[in-house]
């Protein structure tokens, strides 16, 4: 026994060597006396015994300064005292002083009830031997007295559920303790008041007969005095060992032991239940394995208080092979619990939900409706009388009841990653947990949050305590349902997600199957129509039906998402053929259609009919929208059609996303698809040239010179026709340009000029002389003003707009450098319009860090300042550090 906190301090197996673990053993017997001082004689005492070593104080001292960083961060102290240390701890965070708490608490108590809940949750609290760490004369006393107190609470929680009436489910228990404890008097008493009350007056007073003469065989006595004069009572059959009538029902479970964190959805289902309308009734709703009712156990237990005519509590088995339970035998229990007698309960259930509701509807009861199907499931067992408060649990949402009854409603996510590893640890001891980090956090990353999971992977290594954490840890990569199998036919995550899926139309069924195809983290309806190649009105359905299924969760409008473990359960469900390649089609033909009107003057890629209707934006905003809502998606169905031996596919996507990477994406994730790409222009030879030319951009934007260097170099080998040569050698310019060769760079892009100008296209030449002016701007300002000059008639008479928006930038880098700043000022201004318009924020950031220069130079500080102001925060939207750094440079200096 024994938790702090965050830090487990008691072990479930035998007790460790002595020398194993000393540390651990230091904070146990600091916890056990916790707020008190203990000697160091009396620590190394207790946790060495007659084996401390000869330097055991400066090894003692080590250990003390390792506890005290630990415990602090549980938000205790170990503090040194006089001669001796003690750990300065809120009691109750020990579970030895909480035990005792609660069972002194328990015998307070006037109302049976009360005190058996409280013995409960004491009891509870026992998980293995105690301070199973130490070997020691101190240990061993202090276990053995633990133990003698446990025993006496257990036969103290026996009296007080007779008390209650529970003889019947006690019979069993006590049947097993009297035949392993013949001398014990107090176990043989409370059996035969048990049988007594079971009426099995005889078996009652058959058990004394034994119990007397294994006294008088064994001890050569009689029975003392109380159990006598029970065996009297019995005999006469004393009216008064019938127990006391009840009339408030006391149905819950015990409160969950290792209930672990929550405390902020505690604290809103509170909010949930003071506003819940004046039916005061909550929803708590949620995915299969995410704690809803270990949640609604530990608050209904912690208001007990408010309810002092009783609880009702239910499980309705919404989702079990067996078939939810009927609200008409539901009801009936409620009735018989509240003292209504079989033979007066109505036949129909709308007579009997009538009855019930007269019943309570004076009384302050807790309802507990635990596992309900749907709001069907739920009407006829709620309460008529704001006086009651009804908790619901269920996978469903439940929007029906919320729109009819006003009813508060949450909805329960995952566990955060600190609860994570403190509900690991608080099964498997912190020594444990804290041995194999590496294997712990690949644990935690596999279950994701679902304390389904984590309690499966929990009591699995519990069972196995020599094995280590890494082999279930392998078992979660290479298998994750597998490993978090019970071997029990309804338990296990697998299990639940069965469950949840059982009760669902086929419609639902198939989409939730095709999801388990679907690599994508996120997806929207219109991938899900097309993956099921079905009209968006039918996916959104079928979405909406596993949404309130808890199966699927929807993040924001529209988009939808899947639990990792229930996308690996999807996963193994039987494949539709085609699906994948829906999918694959589907993002790369909507990816097509948003570039195409991003950037209508590139030149296009031809690409077959697509197997299913793409989406097509209305205008740039929407596919800069798109693009940006697909970011994650977008690579991994890259990576999909790449794994399929999909190649023209692979390719194809890192084409259609270039434009809006240039625009406004990562330049790493550019480069990340041309990397794909290339891998699948290996199997594609026609399209090399194109894959390398533009792979030498992304790289080179992304700082990658040498990598954009070679890959120019390598499109300029596979080229073979006039177009694909002229591209190249713009290339060519714009990547040795940005290496700083200026020379070289006009060479290549007065190549390209020629070339572009034998093929007719004047928006290519434009943007040849466009590339040719940026160079030539160091070599011959003049020849530069020209050649921009030149290229923005072209562009504007072609209508490029992107093109006129770089010429304009070219025009005021040139006149920037010629001295005359305010020119450029009003040149740089033209190109932000723009870009602005187009949404080119990466080009908008290299702008604004120009204009800066100019005002500087104009003498303008506080416009220049703004100007790199913006700069920088384009810069930080690309993830362009050394951007960043260096205008924050000049930013500083101009402060």
């Amino acid at each position: 026994m024994g938790v702090l906190g965050e830090l487990e301090v008691r072990s479930a197996g035998e007790p460790v060597p002595a020398g194993h673990s000393r540390r651990r053993a230091v904070l146990v017997v600091l916890a056990v006396e916790a707020n008190r001082v203990v000697t160091v004689d009396s620590l190394i005492d207790r946790v060495w015994g007659d084996e401390a070593p000869s330097r055991v104080r400066p090894v003692l001292r080590t250990y003390l300064t390792h506890l005290r960083r630990a415990v602090a961060e549980a938000g205790a102290a170990i503090e040194r005292r006089d001669t001796g240390y003690v750990l300065v701890i809120e009691s109750d965070r020990v579970d030895v002083h909480r035990f005792h708490r609660l069972l002194a608490l328990a015998r307070e108590q006037e109302d049976p009830h009360r005190s058996l809940q409280l013995v409960d949750e004491a009891l509870a609290l026992w998980r293995g031997k105690p301070l199973a760490e130490l070997a020691t004369p101190w240990a061993d006393s202090v276990r053995e007295r633990l133990e003698l107190e446990k025993a006496t609470a257990d036969a103290d929680r026996v009296d007080w559920a007779l008390e209650c009436g529970r003889h019947q489910e006690l019979l069993p228990e006590l049947t097993t303790r009297s035949h392993d404890r013949p001398l014990d008097e107090r176990a043989a008493a409370q059996l035969m008041l048990a049988l007594y009350r079971g009426d099995q007056q005889a078996a009652a007073l058959a058990h004394y007969r034994r119990t007397r003469q294994a006294l008088v065989d064994e001890l050569g006595t009689e029975p003392a005095p109380p159990l006598q004069e029970l065996h009297q009572r019995i005999l006469v059959a004393d009216p008064a060992l019938t127990p006391r009538p009840d009339s408030a029902p006391r149905q819950l479970p015990a409160s969950p032991s290792l209930f672990i964190g929550r405390e902020a959805d505690l604290a809103e289902l509170d909010k949930a239940a003071q506003n819940s309308g004046t039916t005061r009734l909550v929803a708590v709703t949620g995915m299969g394995g995410v704690g809803k009712t270990w949640l609604a156990l530990r608050w209904a237990h912690q208001n007990l208080h408010l309810f002092p005519d009783g609880q009702l509590y239910v499980d309705l088995r919404g989702y079990t092979t067996s078939g939810p339970l009927r609200p008409e035998v539901a009801v009936r229990g409620f009735l018989e619990a509240l003292g209504v007698a079989a033979d007066a309960v109505p036949s129909g259930l709308d007579a009997q939900t009538a009855l019930f509701r007269s019943r309570v509807a004076d009384k302050r009861l807790l309802v507990v409706l635990d596992n309900a199907r749907d709001s069907d499931h739920v009407r006829p067992l709620l309460p008529g009388s704001g006086w009651c408060t009804t908790l619901v649990t269920s996978r469903s949402q439940l929007t029906a009841l919320a729109a009819e009854h006003s009813a508060g409603r949450m909805t329960l996510d995952t566990l955060s990653p600190q609860d994570e590893h403190r509900l690991l640890a608080s099964r498997l001891g912190e020594e444990r947990v804290g041995a194999e980090p590496e294997a712990v956090s690949v644990i935690l990353d596999r279950c994701a949050g679902l304390p389904l999971a984590l309690g499966v992977v929990a009591a699995l290594a519990a069972n196995n305590p020599e094995f280590p954490l890494q082999a279930t840890a392998d078992d979660l990569v290479a298998a994750p349902l597998d490993a978090l199998e019970t071997g029990e036919l309804t338990s296990g995550v697998r299990a639940a997600f069965a469950a949840s899926l059982a009760g669902l139309s086929p419609a639902a069924r198939r989409m939730f199957a095709l999801l388990g195809q679907a690599v994508v983290p996120e997806i929207s309806g219109e991938a899900a129509a097309a993956i099921g190649d079905q009209s968006l009105v039918v996916a959104r359905a079928s979405l909406r039906e596993l949404a309130a299924a808890s199966l699927v969760r929807q993040p924001r409008p529209g988009r939808f998402t899947l639990h990792d473990l229930a996308r690996h359960y999807a996963a193994e469900l039987p494949a539709e053929d085609g699906a994948a390649l829906r999918l694959t089609e589907f993002y790369l033909h909507t990816a097509f259609a948003c570039e195409r009107v991003l950037e209508p003057n590139r030149p296009p890629i031809e690409l077959p009919p697509p197997a299913v209707p793409p989406w097509n934006p209305a205008d740039a905003a929407a596919a800069q929208a798109w693009f940006a809502a697909e970011r994650a998606n977008l690579p991994a169905v890259q990576r999909l059609a790449f794994d399929r031996g999909w190649y023209a596919h692979t390719w194809q996507l890192a084409w259609a996303q270039a434009t809006y990477s240039w625009m406004r994406a990562d330049p790493h994730d550019h480069v990340a698809a041309w990397e794909l790409g290339l891998a699948a222009a290996e199997h594609e030879p026609e399209v090399r040239n194109l894959c390398h030319r533009l792979a030498s951009r992304a790289y080179v934007r992304a700082g990658l010179l040498e990598e954009g260097l070679a890959n120019s170099r390598l499109a300029w080998e596979y080229a073979r026709t006039t177009e694909e040569k002229a591209h190249t050698q713009h290339s060519l310019a714009w990547v040795t340009g940005q290496q700083g060769d200026n020379t070289a760079a006009v060479e290549h892009a007065e190549h390209a000029l020629a070339l572009f100008r034998e093929l007719g296209n004047p928006d290519w030449e434009a943007n040849a002389l466009n590339m040719m002016a940026w160079y030539l701007t160091g070599l011959d300002p003049e020849r530069a003003r020209v050649c921009g000059e030149q290229a923005l008639v072209l562009l504007r008479a072609h209508g490029s707009r992107g093109g006129e928006g770089a010429t304009l930038d070219t025009l005021g880098h040139i006149a920037a450098t010629s001295g005359a700043h305010r020119d450029a000022v009003g040149y740089f201004q033209a190109a932000l319009v723009v870009y602005r318009e187009l949404g080119y924020t990466a080009d908008e950031a290299d702008t604004f860090d120009r204009i800066g220069d100019a005002y500087r130079e104009l003498g303008e500080l506080a416009e220049a300042r703004r100007a790199w102001d913006e700069a920088i925060t384009r810069y930080r939207q690309h993830n362009r550090g050394e951007q960043v750094s260096r205008v924050e440079a000049k930013l500083g200096a101009a402060r």
